[in-house]
């Protein structure tokens, strides 16, 4: 078996890694620097979307959304422009105590 490396980024802390087949992305979470990593695998581009905090996981919904569990909240991500993606539902916000 070979492997082969596909992103060389700097990541201090990946997880959470989750392989979208309908938009054929690779994402994956990196918690301490409050970023989510997009991986596409066709094109070879990966893209680094801070999210302003701690980032625990990523689950997509549908071709253009995802959930996004933050330090504080659950959100859904569009990601129509995934230039600028937008934070459009908060699920679920934790209080500042806990």
């Amino acid at each position: 078996m070979e492997l082969e490396l596909l992103v060389s980024n700097d990541t201090h802390l990946g997880e959470g890694p989750v392989w979208d087949h309908r938009a054929g992305v690779l994402y994956w979470v990196d918690i301490l620097k409050g970023n989510l990593q997009a991986f596409e695998y066709a094109s070879g581009t990966n893209r680094v979307l801070p999210m302003g905090g701690f980032i625990g996981a990523v689950v997509p919904t549908t071709r253009d959304t995802l959930l996004v569990a933050l330090q504080n909240q659950v959100v859904l991500l569009s990601l129509i422009h995934i230039s600028e993606p937008t934070r459009h539902i908060c699920l679920s916000r934790m209080p500042s105590s806990a």
